[in-house]
């Protein structure tokens, strides 16, 4: 009778045990589930971002290039007509903005050693900015640029020698860079019988003045 009380207390034991372990599991089952399906959102929340954000910038970058083109495309008067529509003796001025310049200083050009190219001019400076093209290193620089005219009645544009990134190109790049710029504008000068006078900037917006003498 006393094993049979004793067997008896373990099936009973067991039995009332059982039904307690088997819901333990179950629980620790569900939070792992809900626990992976917590990330399986999280991760797939992540991705949507991630995707939006890449679209999004791609799409700016598209706009940004295509206003860039546009705004290129819009500049269709070259240097050289501008100054061959100077007639009259005397002093003359041509404006360019910032955009305007980079074509008639040729930096848009192969041959020049950045691309990209743009200018910021305002009141007191020029900058010329740009990658070089045979660096492996991404850098915008801003190149400082200094304009005036030389003692033969020329435009004269120098890198200045105190700007900090001036010191990242080398010698043969910034007498390119000062070749192509000065070339442009000189040649045509001497094409149509003009001399230099004063150079004046502002906001985006730089002004050449230029005198036309009687032969």
């Amino acid at each position: 009778m006393a094993m049979q009380k004793i067997e008896s207390r373990k099936k009973l034991d067991g039995v009332s045990r059982r039904p307690k372990d088997d819901n333990f599991f179950a629980e620790l089952e569900k939070q792992k589930r809900n626990f992976s399906s917590f990330w399986v959102l999280a991760t797939i929340l992540l991705l949507i971002i991630f995707s939006t954000l890449i679209f999004s910038a791609v799409k700016v970058r598209r706009l940004n290039l295509s206003t860039k083109v546009d705004s290129q495309s819009e500049i269709t008067e070259s240097f050289s007509d501008r100054v061959s529509s100077i007639h009259g003796y005397g002093l003359s001025t041509m404006s360019f903005t910032g955009l305007e310049f980079v074509k008639a200083t040729g930096a848009d050009v192969t041959e020049f050693p950045l691309k990209n190219s743009s200018y910021e001019i305002t009141k007191d400076e020029i900058l010329l900015r740009g990658k070089l093209k045979d660096s492996f290193i991404p850098l915008t620089l801003k190149i400082k640029i200094i304009p005036g005219v030389n003692t033969e009645k020329k435009f004269s544009f120098l890198i200045a020698p105190n700007s900090v990134d001036n010191i990242l190109i080398y010698g043969q790049n910034k007498e390119k860079i000062e070749l192509i710029i000065n070339k442009s504008l000189n040649d045509v000068l001497d094409d149509n019988g003009l001399i230099a006078s004063a150079i004046e900037t502002s906001d985006d917006k730089i002004e050449l003045k230029v005198i036309k003498e009687p032969k």
